[in-house]
């Protein structure tokens, strides 16, 4: 036993002294080493540590720029990593050309060009030929609009040894949430400012939709008759064009309702009314009898010719039937009749309503009755699609309010006009906000904005490209398009407007590894 311990230690001491040993202040030459986009892996041999790349974000009005590379040193090639977001539609911008200068002053110390062949993304190369601060200026050239930023005050080192040590106070801040561009570009995203907006006083509450009056007209029966549908399949909803035949009415079988006879009807009785009013003229005239006893006698004459000239008509042709047309493009919106129904002339056969107008009925409660007459605008939700619309939107307006209160629901309504939605049909239920007068300045953010976790309301600020981070906030009124914030945010920060969950399901993620584009 003590035999294999021996050997074991000689061993142990043969293998030490055999391993070289390693010089931290013998420096290799740098000449052959590859400072730009593999700079970390160059000094493996230094014991100043990895070099870690640097993040950078802004915004202009057009685009998002987004940019990491590893430090910058003179003489050294450095790949600049460039992620290019739309800020409109909140995707890559597909194509273009990229230029990129480091200025000092108005010296250019390094330039490049590079296409956006890569959709958002491109990487150019840029070697500095000083040291010391520099902006760095990247231009854009796309087809659909040209762009510039500027990120100020970047450090140039002397020397790759120097580079190791650069820190940029400038750069994106380190942030437990990641959510990476190339997975922000796949589904629905979009971040917006924080913004100061002005808002009135709010009166939350719903109602529903329904036809606008002006815009449903009724189609009546001009005869007595047997129904019988000219138009196939004719329902409540069916699309019709105007003057689009619809109906026939025949008095078929009818005797009493032969159109010979009812012509000889109207006939005789537009005979009668035209002589009484012709005498009744004279008997005026002579001032035996009074206007009054006149002007019956001539609004009885009229209604006997209205009559007559529409029975006429149809005898002349022969007709026997009539024909029923759609009075304007629109819909059916009630089908008041079955085929082969009887009907008397003036019943109702059908509404059609046009298809530019809907009306929306909101029942506010008594104590709001001060604010009405203030009313400004409104926002209307769907609760069917939880979608969002302004009255703006819908090129509405205010047509009234109600002055008593309807004693079956205790409530003052509030009518108004907007213009037809295919999301928005007659009978839905709609919850709404009304606000007068916008006078007091508020920060706010889209209601998209927020969500609830565990009873407090949180957002999620993007504080960089790639990084983000929670923030509990303090919630204010509401119009229903944005929400007041009392606290937790401040003006100008953005915060995620579109894709909340999913900031949300990379923040539980906090444990993956880092992730960065310069390698």
């Amino acid at each position: 036993m003590k035999q294999w311990f021996i050997l074991l230690l000689l061993a142990g001491l043969f293998s030490v002294s055999c391993t070289p040993k390693k010089d931290a202040h013998n420096h290799d030459d740098h000449s052959g080493h590859n400072h730009g986009e593999d700079a970390h892996d160059d000094h493996s041999g230094h014991d100043h540590g990895e070099i870690t790349s640097a993040k950078f974000t802004t915004w202009t009005n057009k685009a998002e720029y987004f940019i990491e590379f590893n430090p910058l040193a003179k003489g050294q090639k450095n790949k600049v990593v460039i992620h290019l977001n739309d800020v409109d539609q909140f995707k890559p911008i597909p194509k273009g050309e990229l230029f990129v200068y480091l200025k000092q002053g108005n010296e250019k110390i390094a330039s490049a060009a590079s296409p956006i062949k890569s959709k958002g993304v491109t990487s150019p190369q840029i070697t500095p030929k000083a040291s010391g601060k520099a902006d760095l200026w990247i231009i854009i050239s796309t087809p659909a609009f040209k762009d510039t930023a500027i990120f100020k005050n970047l450090s140039v080192a002397k020397d790759a040894h120097d580079a190791a040590h650069i820190s940029y106070p400038n750069k994106d801040p380190e942030s437990d949430i990641t959510y990476l561009k190339e997975e922000a570009w796949l589904v629905d995203f979009a971040t917006k400012p924080v913004s100061s907006k002005k808002m009135g006083e709010l009166i939350h509450s719903s109602g529903y939709i329904r036809p606008a009056t002006t815009d449903i007209t009724t189609i009546t029966a001009k005869r007595d008759g047997i129904v019988h549908f000219t138009k196939k399949n004719v329902t409540t909803g069916t699309a019709v064009r105007s003057n689009e035949l619809l109906f026939s009415i025949a008095g078929e079988g009818i005797l009493e309702d032969d159109l010979s006879m009812n012509f000889q009807k109207s006939k005789s009785n537009f005979d009668r009314c035209q002589a009484d009013v012709q005498r009744k003229e004279k008997l005026l005239e002579d001032k035996i009898i009074g206007e009054k006893e006149y002007r019956i006698a001539l609004n009885e004459f009229e209604v006997a010719k209205a009559d007559f000239d529409n029975i006429q008509a149809l005898y002349k042709k022969g007709a026997k039937r009539h024909l029923s047309k759609a009075p304007h493009a629109g819909s059916i919106a009630q089908l008041m009749v079955t085929e082969g129904q009887f009907v008397e002339a003036g019943a109702p056969l059908a509404t059609v309503l046009k298809s530019s107008k809907l009306q929306v009925d909101i029942d506010v409660a008594p104590k709001y009755q001060q604010l009405l007459p203030q009313l400004h605008t409104a926002t209307f939700i769907n609760p069917n699609s939880e979608k969002t619309y302004t009255l703006e939107e819908l090129n509405g307006k205010i047509l009234s309010y109600g002055r008593m209160i309807n004693h079956e629901g205790n409530y003052l309504p509030v009518f108004f006009e907007i213009n037809n939605h295919p999301d928005l049909l007659p009978g839905t239920l709609l919850e709404a906000y009304l606000q007068t007068k916008p006078t007091q300045s508020i920060l706010a953010v889209p209601r998209t904005s927020i969500l609830e976790e565990m009873g407090s309301y949180v957002v999620f600020v993007q504080v960089g490209g790639e990084s983000f981070e929670k923030r509990v906030v303090s919630l204010g009124k509401t119009d229903g398009v944005l929400v007041e914030i009392l606290d937790g945010v401040q003006l100008g920060e953005r915060v995620v407007t579109k894709g909340v969950n999913r900031v949300k399901l990379a923040s539980m993620a906090s444990d993956a590894p880092a992730h960065g584009h310069v390698h």
